[in-house]
């Protein structure tokens, strides 16, 4: 396990937060519908999973800046895990077609 991914747990386990790994994964399209590519990219935040009314968001913080999410969906549960940051910049980077 990398210092990255340890970072993280320890991250997740003080905020009282969900860890999830994000290596390989790929980031549904549809999904930067509701956390733009831009804010994504800002936040350092990628959207996991849409399930009814709640959009996972893995970030590396446990506080990211999602208030847009919330006023454009106010219906929307955002449950936020936390990544490592470098594997939430790869999938950024997967999603945007540069790496």
């Amino acid at each position: 396990m990398t210092d990255d991914a340890h970072a993280a747990m320890a991250v997740a386990l003080e905020a009282g937060l969900g860890y999830t790994g994000l290596r390989g994964f790929e980031p549904d399209p549809k999904l930067f519908h509701y956390l733009p590519p831009t804010l994504a990219s800002r936040e350092r935040a990628v959207p996991v999973i849409l399930v009814g009314d709640r959009l996972k968001v893995a970030s590396s913080r446990p506080d990211p800046d999602l208030t847009l999410v919330r006023q454009r969906f106010p219906y929307l549960t955002v449950d936020i895990v936390i990544a490592p940051a470098v594997e939430i910049e790869r999938a950024l980077q997967r999603a945007s077609g540069t790496s």
